[in-house]
């Protein structure tokens, strides 16, 4: 059962998130629309107001909405720019141009109050596809039953999260499949018995542990170096019927020094840096 505390704590984090990650456009001469998934939402929005200070006829709005549906309303022209958690797939336009712009990690999250630390790639993959019933089977004496949540079996991070530790393996049990990625980070920090797979930069809270697989724990080096392998690269995507002043912010978006200041403690540009 989904704890009643947790959805009502849940879509107040998540109504404050979509307020803050956009502002009024009222007045700009250009107005710029970009929507797409949430782990890109806050460095995008971050780099929307530089570019609007040295552009200040434009207002850029950046809010959160799904990869794909976001993709869908580039191609119909209804926005901008897309932001995407998945690269092309055959079922996309080919009016469509796809721009890596970072790369993110993926980690098994669980929440603080579970005492384990690391696990093995196997262990990890019976824990998401629902083989460890009880944390009791991984030495947590005080553990309960195990709760697998995930994103969508047909979601970009669902997708990412199921190749990168379950390795296509069947699953004994369905997981709890939630909306987002800030969703999935929410229940975690509030559910002791819980386990997911989830973006770092969606990881982000004092209640959340991410676990250590088979020896390799995320840290920024690891991914850069590449001795962390579990990522994902992030997209912009852009039609040949978009505006250009959207045009223009996509391609300074890419620019190699913008994507250079895309380097955080949490993610690293698609672009090669010093």
């Amino acid at each position: 059962m989904f704890p009643k505390a947790i959805a009502i704590s849940t879509v107040l984090v998540l109504s404050c998130f979509a307020v803050s990650a956009s502002r009024s456009t009222a007045g700009a001469a250009t107005q710029i629309e970009v929507r797409g998934t949430s782990s890109l939402v806050p460095e995008i929005t971050k780099l929307a107001r530089q570019y609007e200070q040295n552009h200040p006829s434009v207002a850029i709005t950046v809010v959160v909405g799904g990869s794909s549906s976001s993709i869908e309303r580039v191609e119909q022209g209804e926005i901008d720019i897309a932001l995407s958690s998945r690269a092309r797939t055959v079922g996309d336009a080919a009016t469509l141009k796809f721009i890596p712009i970072e790369r993110q990690a993926l980690a098994i999250a669980v929440n603080a109050a579970n005492p384990i630390r690391r696990v093995t790639p196997s262990t990890a993959q019976s824990l998401l596809t629902g083989r460890v019933l009880e944390w009791k089977a991984l030495g947590w004496t005080g553990g309960d039953e195990v709760r697998v949540y995930a994103r969508g079996a047909t979601t970009p991070t669902g997708i990412a999260c199921r190749a990168a530790f379950e390795r296509r393996a069947s699953r004994r049990e369905a997981p709890l499949a939630l909306a987002t990625n800030k969703l999935v980070r929410a229940v975690i920090a509030a559910d002791p018995q819980g386990v997911a797979c989830i973006t770092v930069p969606n990881s982000q809270s004092k209640r959340i542990r991410l676990l250590s697989v088979g020896g390799r724990s995320f840290t920024k080096a690891a991914l850069v170096s590449g001795r962390y392998p579990y990522a994902v690269t992030r997209y912009i995507v852009t039609s040949k019927a978009t505006a250009p002043q959207a045009v223009a912010f996509a391609s300074w978006l890419a620019s190699h020094d913008v994507q250079c200041r895309l380097v955080s403690r949490l993610t690293i540009p698609a672009a090669k840096c010093p």
